[in-house]
This record gives structure tokens, C-alpha cells and sequence, in this order.
């Protein structure tokens, strides 16, 4: 199949999805890549497992006019490629994408979004929940499946979404780079980074920005710097908050104590040989430097949000505290320094849960997904065909009711089809039909006599595994599975 990938920058692709990119490379795909290249200020960042990469001048910000060029050429590409598959990520990646898909979707590419992070979440602002919740609904219908990253977003949207919602567990860490190391290696990787060995390190890693919130670090180490002698911050990244964090360390004279590393690509070099991990972000969806870090056996001290609070078990695999609260983070960096036996234990602990989030892992979760989209570009030709398979049900339906005085209409996207489509929805799949109780009732009872052979009948009442709470009508010799819950269900072929 012909695969697109497609983010508002390309360092989110070489960042976040090579695991993916490699697992499809192998499986004999031919891979695209669609977003604004800015690798020049990524210090050696490299997109592989890619045939191309096609330049889309994406603008990160929602509001800026420039993104209407990116949408037409965006749509130019996929009138021009016909992609099997479509995989968008990131908020304005993801929106232009989905909207510039409209007409390929109805051809039968087949789109998929993965969200990082929803920008509305527990204890989010009630501006994002009016904001960003009623854009991601709406957006959920213009493809076929939305992939989320972390627990909480899976939850929600398997809830409150329409379509079909997926999980897998982060974007994936690839376990051959983040490892444990021994003694002497951990020794060399100090040594490569003017560090002693009787240093007490601690990393942070991410776009320096305010979401990131080193700020909050930095000041923790200035409560610190007298307790712990040997203390190193090490801050690796880059961003807009850069200057800003320089002056902080200046002013509070953490010059010997706080270095920035600037953006670093080789951090397996780095994180096996530091003594914690810190993150104090705001907002995260499932943070790759967590999980780098449990994999390499460091106790984490992070701030409690949903990415942050999925992958760390306060007291077993490190600390949680609020993104602000400087006190807090100082005091639990203190304790992991002076019980080192504490450290180690929470760093194995951390080990044995990473593994869910290794890459290995994560590649096995993305290819059941992918899995269930049909190997072929002639999907409008299966969706014709379901379309008329349906059309033959609503017809025996209609003369089961009209010669029995049942009472019965159209309803959902079937009626909406009809009205405005005269048919079907273009991305609908099902016919829904709504009856009067007593009708309903007595549909069920009549049936088995009532209908042509070949249509079947199917309630609750008949089968243990049934997943719903309303009747279905199937034809005989099909198979169509709905919902995730039916792929191991006796019922699911007529």
C-alpha cells in the first residue's frame, strides 16, 4: 500500500513516529512524508524509512492565513497520489489534512489521526473544553480512526466520539538505544560530559517552552544548590524560552550548577549515566523522556498531569507534584539523593512498566490497527457494495412492516442520507431504523415467520456475547464487524 505520513513540521516525524515508519518500510509499503521541514535547527535530526518527503509550508498557529496555501497544496498532493492511507498527527496537521481528504475518503483512502494529547483534559481551562472538545468531535467524523495515545484520551473519546477509537501506548521507545548501562559504561558517558562520577545529575529534556516548564527546575535547584554540593542540572533542548531561562540561571547564580545542552539527538549517550529524570510540564499526552528514562532504570520526579500520571506510580517508580510547585520538586530530588537504595528500587520498578511503551511493543498495537483497513484502493466498490447489501435489508424490512401494520421510520445518519443525499452518507455504514415499542416488540415475535429466509434477526435475548441493547437484522452469507467487542463474537456472519 502507498502510506502517507503527514505533521505540521517534520521533526515531529522523525521525533515521535520512526518505529512506525520502519514497521510499515518492512512490511513492503511505500512510505511519503508531508510536513514543513525544520531538521536545519534539529542539530542532526534525520527523517528515515521514508521514499519521500513532500514540503508543506504548515504554520504551527491555527490563525495564520499562510495555512490556506498549505490546505491547497496539501489537496493537490492527495488528488495526485491517491494514498491507501492517510496518517495525520499534530492539532493544525491534523485538521488540514483531515479536510483536505474529503474527496480521496470517498474514493477509499482510508485516514487515521493520532492525537498526542487532547487540548482538553481534566483540569484543563474551560476555554479549551469550549474550544478545542466540539473541533476534535466534529473532526472525529472526517476519518476513520482516531488512535489515542494515553488511557485518560482513550477513554473519553471511546465515549463521547463517533467512529471507531484505538489505543497504543505512547508512539513507541526504541528499547535497543534506551538501556541500562554498567558501571564503567555509565563512567564514560560522564566523563564525555565533564561530569565526575561523585556528581549528583539530573536531566530534563524537551522544547524549551512554556508548557515544558523548566523554569520550575531551575528555581528547584536554587533551594537546592547548598544541600546537594555536587549538583548538575543538565536542561536539554531548544526553543522560544531559551534567553528567558538563561537569565533565571544567571540571576540566581546557578552558572556552575544548571547547563543547557541545546537540542541533542544522541541522549541513549546521556540518560543511562544521570541519577534522576525531571519533567515539570503542564500538559503532556504520553512523554517519550519519562519512559527513556524508566527503560534506563532512573527514578522520575515529574508533575502530575494525565501523560505524566499514566507512567508514574507516586512512591513506587518516582514522585508526582504540581507543575509549580517548586518546594515539592526539591524535597523529593533531596530524598532520591541522599537514599540511593530508594533510587534503585524505583528505577527497576519503572523498568518493568516501560515495557508496555517500548517500540516493539507499540509496533505490534499500530499493525493490529492497520490490520482491520482492507488491502485494496478500490474501497468505494466495497462501500457500493455494502451500501446495496443494506438497501436489500431496509427492503425487507419495509415489507415485513407495511404487510403487518407495523409503524417505522428512518433515523440518525440513514435519515440524513436520505434527505440530503438522497441515499447514503458518503462515510456511513449501517441502517438506522427506529420503531414504537409495542411495533418493536412485536417485529421480534413475528419475524422468524414473517421474513424472507436469509434475513436474520438478533437481540440480546439470544445470544450472551451480544454487545447491544437494540435488534439487528443481517443477511445471510455476510460478515460485518461493527465494533471492537465483535471480533470475537459468535454472531457478527449471516
Amino acid at each position: 500500500m502507498k502510506i502517507l505520513y503527514v505533521a505540521t513540521v517534520l521533526s515531529h516525524i522523525c521525533q515521535f513516529h520512526l518505529p512506525h515508519l520502519q514497521m510499515l518500510k518492512e512490511q513492503g509499503h511505500e512510505i511519503h512524508v508531508a510536513a514543513h521541514d525544520n531538521l536545519a535547527v534539529k542539530n542532526g535530526l534525520q527523517l528515515l524509512y521514508a521514499d519521500r518527503h513532500i514540503e508543506i509550508p504548515f504554520e504551527r498557529s491555527p490563525h495564520d492565513p499562510r495555512n490556506i496555501a498549505a490546505y491547497r497544496r496539501l489537496r493537490a498532493l492527495l488528488d495526485k497520489e491517491h494514498y491507501d492511507i492517510i496518517v495525520c498527527n499534530t492539532p493544525v496537521g491534523g485538521i488540514l489534512t483531515r479536510l483536505a481528504a474529503l474527496k480521496s475518503r470517498k474514493q477509499g483512502t482510508r485516514v487515521i489521526y493520532i492525537t498526542h494529547g487532547f487540548h482538553f483534559y481534566k483540569g484543563s481551562s474551560k476555554k479549551n473544553w469550549i474550544l478545542y472538545y466540539p473541533l476534535e468531535k466534529a473532526m472525529a467524523r472526517l476519518c476513520d480512526i482516531v488512535i489515542t495515545i494515553n488511557n485518560e484520551d482513550y477513554q473519553f473519546a471511546k465515549k463521547h466520539f463517533p467512529g471507531m477509537v484505538e489505543h497504543i501506548h505512547g508512539v513507541g521507545v526504541r528499547e535497543n538505544r534506551y538501556h541500562p548501562a554498567t558501571e564503567a559504561e555509565q563512567a564514560e558517558m560522564r566523563r564525555a560530559e565533564g561530569l565526575s562520577k561523585d556528581d549528583f545529575v539530573v536531566i530534563c529534556t524537551g522544547e524549551l517552552n512554556r508548557n515544558k516548564n523548566q523554569a520550575t527546575l531551575i528555581s528547584a535547584a536554587a533551594l537546592l544548590k547548598n544541600k546537594i554540593p555536587n549538583l548538575k542540572v543538565l536542561l536539554a533542548g531548544n526553543g522560544p524560552k531559551e534567553q528567558d531561562l538563561r537569565r533565571q540561571i544567571e540571576a540566581a547564580g546557578l552558572e556552575n550548577v544548571v547547563k543547557l545542552l541545546g537540542y541533542r539527538t544522541d541522549l541513549e549517550k546521556l540518560i543511562p549515566a544521570v541519577d534522576v529524570v525531571v519533567s515539570c510540564s503542564k500538559r503532556e499526552g504520553l512523554p517519550l523522556n519519562i519512559v527513556e528514562a524508566m527503560l534506563c532504570r532512573k527514578p522520575v520526579v515529574a508533575s502530575v498531569n494525565r501523560g505524566n500520571s499514566e507512567l508514574v506510580d507516586h512512591g513506587v517508580t518516582g514522585y508526582l507534584q504540581q507543575p509549580e510547585d517548586v518546594k515539592a520538586f526539591a524535597k523529593h530530588i533531596f530524598h532520591l539523593y541522599k537514599d540511593k537504595s530508594l533510587a534503585e528500587r524505583m528505577g527497576e520498578a519503572g523498568c518493568r512498566k516501560a515495557q508496555s511503551y517500548t517500540a516493539a511493543a507499540v509496533k505490534k498495537e499500530l499493525s493490529s490497527i492497520l490490520s482491520l483497513i482492507p488491502e485494496t484502493k478500490d474501497m468505494s466498490a466495497i462501500q457500493k457494495q455494502l451500501w446495496k447489501t443494506e438497501q436489500e435489508i431496509l427492503d425487507v424490512i419495509d415489507k415485513v412492516c407495511v404487510e403487518n401494520g407495523l409503524r417505522y421510520s428512518l433515523g440518525y445518519g440513514t435519515l440524513l442520507g436520505a434527505v440530503r443525499h438522497g441515499g447514503f452518507i458518503p462515510w456511513d455504514d449501517d441502517v438506522d431504523v427506529m420503531m414504537p415499542r409495542e411495533d418493536y416488540e412485536r417485529l421480534i415475535k413475528i419475524w422468524p415467520t414473517a421474513a424472507p429466509e436469509g434475513y436474520l434477526l438478533e437481540t440480546e435475548r439470544m445470544f450472551d456475547d451480544y454487545v447491544n441493547n437494540f435488534l439487528k437484522i443481517r443477511k445471510d452469507h455476510t460478515t460485518y464487524l461493527q465494533f471492537e467487542s465483535e471480533r470475537k463474537a459468535s454472531h457478527h456472519t449471516g
